[in-house]
């Protein structure tokens, strides 16, 4: 016999993972805009509370620092949530050991970005640590859409339909949007404003060396991405998923907007932009690895678990 409560459970937990990813993608975006508009440092040097109280003055960067923390507990409150449902599946449900797992890890990553945002403010918005911190919001973003892919696949689905090359193009991605963040919250961000010092050998230094490898990298994602486009036109390959096309569009449109980014120079707007786009082309990647079937397939109106 079926347990009873395994209809109801699963469609929960797809819909508050799916709510909570997006969340966390929307405070990506925000945390550039904080750390891009000098809001870094809003609420002073306290943590958890803003400028010695739990409701700021009347300040911007006080409000715009206050209200990422406190989307960030709501996402949170939603993973906690989200770990005594999958907690309370049967064990010998076909998705509870993998959902278990991704819950578990949702929760290690969930602790290690509230300890990064602590370390952030504490030791004056240090790049590497901003850098770290941005990976662990990516990481636990992908962990929640495994979790609500999950709730509908099983890891079989997943195993026989996904492609090694756009998990490489996730991870990539990924490493993009790492190297990205810290240059662009160290002084590596200024080393190519003017065109000729990226080339002189004359001007290298360290900070040249780690823009040079965010190019590196991001070239490097252009290679993969077009790698599986010559491939996906063989009869024999599937066909590349919505996913794919909107991390590729989303992709070309990061190019742009570096490109912005260096005549602009460094705008702040452009450079919020700029981080918030390179989480949306990593998570893209990861949920076309994740999620290759057709979106009828992928998605049916009725299943049966």
């Amino acid at each position: 016999m079926n347990p009873p409560h395994t209809s109801v459970d699963l469609p929960a937990i797809h819909k508050w993972a799916s709510i909570a990813s997006y969340l966390l993608i929307f405070l990506i975006f925000l945390g550039g805009f904080v750390t891009s508009s000098g809001s870094g440092l809003g609420c002073g040097p306290e943590w958890p509370q803003c400028q010695h109280a739990w409701i700021p003055p009347l300040n911007f960067h006080a409000w715009v620092e206050w209200i990422h923390r406190v989307i960030a507990m709501v996402v949170s409150v939603i993973i906690v949530v989200l770990a005594g449902k999958i907690i309370a599946l049967q064990r010998q449900h076909p998705r509870s050991l993998w959902l278990k797992r991704m819950v578990m890890l949702s929760l290690v990553l969930l602790v290690g970005q509230v300890l990064l945002g602590a370390l952030i403010v504490t030791h004056d918005l240090r790049a590497w640590i901003i850098a770290i911190h941005m990976g662990t919001a990516l990481l636990l973003a992908n962990a929640l859409l495994a979790m609500a892919v999950l709730s509908r696949f099983t890891v079989n689905q997943i195993r026989e339909q996904s492609s090694p090359i756009l998990w490489l193009a996730a991870v990539t991605s990924l490493v993009t949007a790492m190297l990205g963040s810290y240059i662009a919250h160290s002084s590596a961000g200024a080393s190519c404003l003017n065109w000729s010092a990226c080339f002189s050998i004359s001007s290298w230094h360290h900070g040249l060396a780690w823009f040079l490898a965010h190019v590196f990298a991001a070239l490097t994602l252009g290679v993969i991405v077009v790698v599986f486009l010559r491939a996906s036109l063989n009869a024999s390959a599937r066909f590349p998923g919505r996913y794919f096309f909107l991390g590729t569009a989303l992709y070309g449109l990061q190019i742009g907007l570096g490109l912005l980014l260096l005549t602009s120079h460094l705008n702040a707007t452009v450079l919020a932009l700029h981080e918030g786009v390179g989480s949306l082309v990593q998570v893209s990647f990861f949920m076309a690895a994740l999620t290759p079937l057709p979106l009828a397939k992928a998605f049916p109106k009725k299943h049966s678990f």
